[in-house]
């Protein structure tokens, strides 16, 4: 639950107007009771409260707990409810934000837009500095935080590749255009990413497979369970209807 609420506290965040990094569907969410013109992402603002509630009973069973000596006592008995309750609302949270996140929207232009203005790439920018001049990395940080600094006053970003070129050659580093266009895109950046578990494609890809693969076994390892709790649920119903009908233990099968 702590995963999914900041999972639905990120949804919450990107879809205010001043982010609008994505757009969450009519269907899972609301119009403001005052606010015309204002749209809530009600089920991932519940998904966040349904955490609290959760973690109520959590506590509950701790306290429940807490002042016991070993052995049964009957406070033991309460110990059913509150994780029946969470189990409910862990289940339901993780429908409603399911079918949230199939139905939501990206607004990838302007994540674009916002990667480019806040000079996502930068750090890249240092780092080939490093790599391909030879530079200690405290020496290619001082030149790229000028660089942005320089880019900020003059109402430009990391896209504008012949001013960025000039600032670097005045910096006493050359590169081509090409150069900078190649290091500073952010698709270009993500894909140089290609260590285990980094943020390249290639191996979110590799990690997207293997938690759906785990999740599938999981969900098998689920239903063979749940499927031996239903055929003893029927067993155990079939024995007490046949002992309610009169017949003795030794003939209802035990």
């Amino acid at each position: 639950m702590c995963n999914l609420s900041r999972v639905a506290g990120e949804f919450v965040l990107f879809s205010t107007y001043e982010y609008r990094l994505l757009e969450i569907d009519d269907a899972y969410a609301s119009g403001s009771s005052i606010m015309p013109q204002k749209k809530n992402p009600c089920i991932a603002e519940l998904a966040r409260a349904n955490t609290g509630a959760v973690y109520g009973r959590l506590m509950e069973m701790l306290t429940l707990l807490k002042a016991l000596p070993s052995g049964y006592n009957r406070d033991l008995q309460q110990d059913k409810p509150p994780l029946w309750q969470a189990l409910k609302l862990v289940h339901n949270t993780i429908l409603a934000l399911t079918a949230m996140v199939e139905t939501v929207e990206f607004n990838t232009e302007h994540m674009r837009e916002v990667v480019g203005k806040n000079f996502a790439t930068a750090t890249e920018l240092a780092n080939y500095l490093v790599a391909e001049r030879g530079l200690p990395f405290r020496d290619c940080h001082e030149i790229v935080g000028q660089l942005v600094s320089t880019l900020i006053a003059e109402g430009k970003t990391l896209d504008d590749h012949e001013d960025v070129q000039q600032i670097l050659a005045e910096e006493g580093q050359d590169l081509s255009v090409e150069e900078i266009a190649s290091v500073c895109d952010p698709q270009a950046c993500l894909a140089r990413q290609c260590s285990l578990g980094s943020t390249g494609p290639e191996s979110v890809k590799k990690m997207l497979t293997s938690l759906s693969d785990k999740v599938q076994a999981d969900a098998k390892a689920a239903a063979e369970r749940s499927k031996r709790l239903q055929d003893a649920h029927a067993r155990t119903s079939g024995i007490v209807d046949a002992i309610l009908a009169g017949d003795s233990l030794d003939d209802s099968g035990l």
